[in-house]
């Protein structure tokens, strides 16, 4: 008996079921893409705009605070309280600038993994077409399979001869109907005799 290996039977049927399948996924994977997308450009641009903001902030309160230590160390007058409260404060907003700018870059990553996120569902896509691909063309050589089988087991008896009939392999469908097909073929070739 001949190992049937060929995948491909029906090119028609199995490459329009497998592609339309495809296509149904594909759009609701772009939908969900785009609108993953769109949202991570969207905080994109909001973080840009935040990470701008903040550092003209910060560049403006340390200029004015820095200014502020200088006049008030100008004056030799009973300032040692003031040049102290200059100091404590000049300590706050270094501190300050130093968490904005922990800020910033904690800001700046996560845009940089927003478009690792666009890039990853991208890749994803396209494993999951492939996936598909593969799987959808095996389900339906398990359909197109028997079929083809019954088919050329029919023009054996058009043609007069008697088709050797051989069980479906384990994993094939249309089981219930080649199971049918077969008693028919039976059937006819007793009436032949």
């Amino acid at each position: 008996m001949k190992k049937r290996t060929q995948v491909l039977l029906d090119k028609k049927f199995q490459f329009r079921t497998t592609f339309s399948i495809i296509f149904i996924v594909l759009a609701i994977f772009l939908i969900f893409g785009a609108i993953v997308s769109a949202t991570a450009m969207y905080n994109n641009r909001k973080l840009q705009e935040v990470v701008v903001n903040q550092k003209q902030l910060l560049t403006s309160q340390y200029e004015a605070f820095s200014n502020l230590l200088v006049l008030t160390r100008q004056e030799n007058c009973i300032v040692d309280q003031l040049n102290r409260a200059a100091d404590e404060m000049a300590n706050k907003v270094d501190r300050s600038q130093q968490m904005s700018n922990e800020a910033i870059s904690t800001m700046e990553n996560i845009i940089a993994w927003n478009y690792v996120l666009i890039f990853i569902i991208a890749g994803l896509l396209i494993i999951q077409c492939a996936v598909l691909f593969v799987a959808i063309i095996r389900k339906t050589h398990r359909i197109i399979a028997p079929a083809k089988l019954m088919a050329s087991q029919m023009d054996e008896i058009v043609a007069g001869k008697n088709p050797q009939i051989r069980p479906l392999r384990a994993d094939d469908e249309l089981k219930e109907l080649y199971s049918a097909f077969s008693r028919l073929v039976e059937y006819i070739q007793t009436l032949r005799r």
